[in-house]
Parts: structure tokens; sequence; C-alpha cells
């Protein structure tokens, strides 16, 4: 399973994503799914500044600093990430119409890797400004969201797909937020494709698969 690289204060790459269960993680997904609103505002109240995901705007600003200003071992752990292939323009991105895990074509991996590489390019972009990164991740999420039109299956481990790719999904295009070029009809379609995964969890917390709650 691909992790998630974080350039942490002490430049050392660390794994961000270790959930201790599904039923936790499948909550967390909810949560973060109702508090992303992905830019909406309440014009009554006082301006919401949202936490972020795996990042804070002060996260991302230190990430920046540190790389641009060359300094060891942020640009280190940064310059890693820029071999890989997923982090990359250009790369093949591969949609489904189904994530399925258990059963054949169990493409669930491969499906997160997309969600990684939409995370990488975000990264990308707000560490070098690059607005090609930003499109490329927005290529990934629209073509993810035009595409899987048939939920998350397979035999009982479908709800693990249903988390854990629904996990990686969203902190990947919530690392995205505030670029000023991403369309509201974009914004609103990867909304209702996050919307997907949300559904098997809210399935999973309330059926457990027919079994007893601690499942």
């Amino acid at each position: 399973m691909p992790h998630i690289l974080t350039l942490n204060p002490t430049g050392q790459n660390t794994v961000k994503f270790n959930p201790a269960s599904l039923k936790h993680m499948a909550g967390w997904l909810c949560l973060f799914l109702t508090l992303i609103g992905f830019g909406q505002t309440n014009a009554r109240a006082q301006v919401f500044v949202h936490p972020g995901g795996l990042h804070t705007q002060a996260d991302f600003d230190r990430m920046k600093a540190k790389v641009s200003a060359n300094v060891s071992p942020w640009v280190d752990s940064y310059n890693q990430m820029t071999v890989v292939w997923m982090a990359n323009l250009n790369m093949p991105w591969h949609p489904v119409t189904q994530i399925v895990r258990g059963v054949s074509p169990n493409n669930y991996a491969r499906s997160q890797d997309d969600a990684l590489a939409i995370y990488y390019h975000a990264l990308r972009w707000r560490i070098t400004g690059d607005t090609n990164y930003a499109e490329e991740a927005i290529n990934g999420m629209n073509l993810w969201s035009s595409t899987m039109t048939n939920g998350v299956g397979g035999n009982s481990n479908w709800a693990l797909g249903a988390g854990i790719c629904g996990y990686e999904f969203a902190v990947a295009g919530e690392a995205l937020r505030g670029y000023t070029n991403w369309s509201q009809t974009s914004i609103s379609n990867y909304c209702n494709f996050l919307k997907i995964f949300a559904a098997g969890n809210d399935n999973f917390l309330y059926g457990h698969n027919g079994t007893c709650d601690s499942h």
C-alpha cells in the first residue's frame, strides 16, 4: 500500500496514514467530508479557517521556505519525492468505473497510486508555485470524478477499499484547496466523487457487514 510522504520539521519522510481500525478511519472520513466544504464560507458568521487534512497553511509555508532556501534535510526530502513517477507531469492516470478489493480485478492498489499522485502534484505546486502541477492534479481528479460511477465493490474487504481509498483521495484533493484556477464545477464533481466513498463508509459503520459492532 502506498503511503503519503510528509516534509516534516526534521526533514524525514514520515507516514501519516496508519489507521488503527477501519471503523475509526471511516468515521474520520465522514467527519472530514462534512467539514471540508471546498471553499465554502458562512457569510453570517466569522470566516472559517480550515485546519487542513494532513497539513495546515503554516506547514505548507514552512515546506516552501525551507526548500526554496535549499536547506537540508528539507530539500533532500523534497528531492526524493520529485523522482517518484507519481510526482511527475504527464503520469499515466488509471481511473476505473469501480474500485474492487478482495476479488478480481482487485484494482484498489492502483487506485491508491492515483490518489497519491494527486497529493504529490498538489504538494509540488504548494512548494514551487508551478501551476503545471496543480493543473495535473486537477486533471487526475477530473478523470476520476467522471469515470468512477459504480462505487466500491469486492468481497467483505470492499469496506477497506471504501475507507482507505476514500481517505487518500479526500486528503489529496484537500491539499489543492485555495488554488484559484480550480473551477467550481470541477470542485463540485470531485466532492460528489468523494461522497461515493462516504456512502460506503456510512453503510459499514451501521451494518458492519452483518457482524458485531466491534468488527
